[in-house]
């Protein structure tokens, strides 16, 4: 396995651990968190209910497909309101997204 590929995963699992922050403060602050997504972008923005929105961006990456999920909201319990998925487009590898209604799991496979 090359160092490449290595780092690809761990943005990839590190972008997956910023989707669950987001859950876990959606959580925290009893309010709801919108992702909004856009599709040839690498970048996020991030509504929350109690006014403040912000923008992150996904490392040496970008969204090439979004299935279902334009906006992805945590609601104050950590659910979600659509189940989806996001196909992202790294240096050497792509990786699929897995968004799980309910509860909020979040995957990924390298296709």
């Amino acid at each position: 396995m090359n160092l490449q590929i290595i780092n690809e995963e761990y943005e990839i699992k590190h972008f997956i651990t910023k989707l669950n922050y987001f859950k876990s403060k959606a959580i925290s602050s009893n309010s709801s968190i919108a992702l909004v997504f856009t599709n040839k972008s690498n970048t996020i923005r991030v509504v929350e209910e109690k006014g403040h929105k912000y923008k992150f961006n996904i490392p040496h990456g970008k969204i090439v497909n979004i299935a279902k999920i334009k906006t992805l909201n945590f609601n104050k319990d950590g659910n979600i309101n659509h189940f989806g998925s996001l196909i992202i487009a790294m240096n050497q590898h792509t990786y699929k997204i897995i968004l799980h209604i309910e509860k909020g799991r979040i995957r990924y496979v390298q296709i």
